[in-house]
């Protein structure tokens, strides 16, 4: 994931990056970011998610993403 994220970031993607994700796979993906992809990061939130529909999952972030 930690590639493909560098990957998409040099082909310009992406200008931010917010990462959501269980706490320990958030700390384990951080640490495997290049320093590039790591500093477009504007929040991470160690949150698990997995049992929300997308709609829920939308409406629960909005708030992040509009202060993002």
């Amino acid at each position: 994931l930690a590639e493909k994220l560098r990957a998409a970031h040099g082909r310009n993607e992406f200008r931010s990056l917010m990462l959501v994700a269980e706490s320990r796979f958030l700390g384990i993906l951080k640490s495997c970011l290049d320093e590039q992809t790591r500093k477009s990061l504007v929040a991470t939130l160690d949150r698990e998610y997995h049992q929300k529909s997308s709609s829920e999952l939308s409406r629960h972030l909005e708030k992040y993403l509009l202060t993002a």
